[in-house]
């Protein structure tokens, strides 16, 4: 979670239990002197819980390919599911609900 708070195994299991939904956020970023630099110009949607999910039923590390991915389902923003793959971007899961 991108606020680096502790949730026990068990706590965070009946919240993943519970939930219906994941709020992601795609973080779109520019090159610039061949860094990337993210833009404050992102886009929040909803997924369905299982989407955010790995194959042991936790919840998708921020910032890596399995959570990037989600900037292609079904539900992402048009310009996020259109952005470049040469461009870069990363994806946060937000929160449950």
């Amino acid at each position: 979670m991108s606020d680096n708070t502790r949730h026990s195994e068990t706590s965070l299991s009946s919240e993943i239990e519970g939930a219906d939904e994941a709020v992601v956020t795609f973080h779109p970023q520019i090159w610039h002197d061949n860094r990337a630099l993210t833009s404050d110009d992102t886009e929040t949607y909803t997924v369905p819980v299982e989407a955010a999910l790995d194959d042991n039923g936790e919840l998708l590390e921020d910032d890596t390919g399995e959570s990037d991915a989600l900037a292609t389902h079904e539900n992402a923003p048009e310009r996020a599911q259109n952005w470049s793959e040469n461009d870069p971007y990363y994806v946060t899961i937000d929160g449950l609900r």
